[in-house]
């Protein structure tokens, strides 16, 4: 086997490692969501209420709004506003107040110009801008080159398309950290506040790191795919 054939078996190997982690990934914030969702915090808080004592502590300049959905809660910039599920809103639970939490440390990063949560949404809409053209493009790129025309054409349009496909790549190494960030605000706001006791942060912390992972594992897919497409345009477009 040459060097390719082989990277490409490594490449398959390492998707399917970053399936299962993905899945695991998937199941342990399921799983601690789903478990501390069961146990309510002692002081009685619900995440709405949480919102409000949070804005009220740290001054922040934001709207909050109650939305439809399950684990559908995020900050958008855009208009200042933090948007909770339903359920998380009218949840007294430890899962709920740390959900709530982590999207006003999203806030915070924002009203405090955190320069990776500014990159971030820059990449963001950059990457949402140019995947829309990935997949004409590298069906174009491959074309040419399969219909032994334009073979310099194809080259460049594949290689246009593996810069944008980059992109995806660059937003979720982008993301990671500003998540890891937001999750460490929120546990300083809930412990500093006094909202949970030592017992119940424990809880909330193993809510955040689970969904910590699944962005670790967005990661590590959108990195396995970048390096099969990469394999699959050397391959395309090499000399025979």
């Amino acid at each position: 086997m040459d060097a390719i054939t082989i990277a490409y078996i490594v490449s398959c190997g390492l998707i399917l490692v970053a399936v299962i982690f993905g899945i695991v990934a998937q199941s342990s914030i399921d799983s601690n969501y789903r478990k501390f969702s069961k146990i309510i915090a002692k002081n009685g808080m619900t995440g709405g209420e949480l919102a409000s004592y949070i804005m009220k502590n740290k001054t922040l300049n934001v709207t909050v709004n109650s939305i439809k959905g399950r684990l559908t809660d995020y900050y958008d910039p855009r208009n200042k506003s933090v948007n909770i599920s339903s359920e998380n809103f009218n949840s007294a639970s430890i899962s709920a107040l740390g959900v709530v939490a982590h999207e006003f440390g999203h806030a915070m990063q924002d009203q405090e110009g955190y320069k990776p949560f500014k990159i971030r949404q820059t990449v963001v809409k950059v990457s949402g801008f140019v995947s829309k053209a990935f997949f004409p493009i590298v069906l174009l790129g491959f074309l040419f080159n399969f219909a032994y025309i334009g073979g310099i054409i194809g080259t460049v349009l594949i290689g246009c398309a593996l810069a944008f496909y980059a992109s995806t790549l660059i937003a979720n190494l982008a993301t990671l950290p500003v998540e890891i960030d937001a999750s460490k605000r929120a546990m300083r706001c809930l412990e500093d506040l006094g909202v949970l006791n030592n017992e119940e942060l424990e809880g909330a912390r193993k809510v955040l790191k689970s969904a910590a992972m699944t962005y670790v594992a967005s990661l590590l897919m959108a990195f396995v795919y970048f390096l099969r497409f990469l394999l699959y345009a050397i391959l395309i477009t090499r000399d025979d």
